[in-house]
């Protein structure tokens, strides 16, 4: 594993704005978010974007919504 990645998981899990769900969450059955996002996570109308790292400075953009 890389530099300190064990330490940054473990990190992750402090912050009230990280969402992991489980493996049967995540794909036998629908998350408790799926199609709320804006009003129970977000709180806003705004498109939500995600922004992936992709390596080496490059990145892509992808308007969700």
């Amino acid at each position: 594993m890389g530099k300190d990645k064990l330490r940054r998981f473990a990190e992750n899990l402090t912050f009230e704005c990280f969402v992991q769900p489980a493996f049967e969450e995540a794909f036998r059955r629908d998350h408790p978010l799926k199609g709320h996002w804006h009003s129970d996570f977000f709180h806003n109308d705004r498109p939500i974007v995600l922004e992936l790292g992709c390596g080496k400075g490059r990145r892509k953009s992808c308007r969700l919504c």
